[in-house]
């Protein structure tokens, strides 16, 4: 005797539409109810083993991150070396920043109102200009005649902003960096003051190398001397 075999339909070939909604909702149902069962059995397992039942394992980011050679761990003396004749080294030294802000060509309300409240964070040293008809290689050359060591550029997409650049004086490099999830200032409690006190910048888990180079760049605008 030969058995059938039973196969289940798949809904996405099916022409009729109340056929398939049928097909897709019984589908369904039955996932439903298959992990269902495993869930009882795990429970009812768990319950007999008591403490010596196996904990159930988690999926987190950090034990599914892929293995990253370039991680650097302790003090690497490759690295130390590049970092002592990268561009940034001079502000690791005690060189003042001094940062220039703009925005993307015809900037509306939005691009403004987030310059102004990045401007309550960032140190006093950093200034906002106008962008107006005015070339970015016109803005990085008036930048490197007035002495600024940095340019950040706010771009908005829709009307909302949606990256920044960060072009570091006088020979680079660039950075392009996205932005979302904003909460406006106005939001916020607190009232739209600067505080007395210079802002500090929290670098963690910049590990790798690419990492390393993008937090000494970020930690270019802010001041070298912390005080926890």
């Amino acid at each position: 005797k030969t058995k059938k075999k039973m196969t289940r339909l798949n809904s996405s070939k099916i022409k009729c539409k109340e056929k398939r909604a049928e097909v897709w909702q019984k589908e369904k149902h039955e996932k439903k109810m298959e992990k269902k069962k495993e869930r009882m059995k795990r429970k009812k397992e768990t319950e007999a083993l008591g403490d010596k039942a196996p904990k159930p394992y988690q999926r987190t980011l950090e034990n599914t991150r892929e293995v990253d050679e370039t991680i650097v761990t302790g003090e690497d003396e490759e690295v130390l070396k590049d970092e002592e004749c990268d561009e940034f080294a001079s502000y690791f030294d005690g060189k003042p920043p001094k940062v220039l802000i703009t925005t993307a060509a015809k900037p509306t309300k939005v691009s403004k109102m987030f310059i102004r409240d990045l401007l309550l964070v960032l140190p006093r040293y950093c200034h906002y200009y106008n962008r107006s008809d005015f070339e970015l290689k016109k803005i990085i050359g008036f930048a490197k005649r007035r002495k600024f060591t940095a340019i950040i550029m706010i771009n908005e997409d829709r009307k909302e902003v949606n990256s920044l650049y960060f072009v570091h004086l006088p020979d680079g490099p660039t950075f392009h960096f996205r932005v979302s999830n904003i909460r406006p200032a106005t939001k916020s409690i607190r009232k739209k003051k600067r505080p007395a006190a210079p802002s500090e910048l929290m670098l963690n888990n910049f590990t790798t190398r690419l990492g390393l180079r993008v937090g000494r760049a970020l930690a270019t605008i802010f001041p070298q001397k912390p005080d926890f």
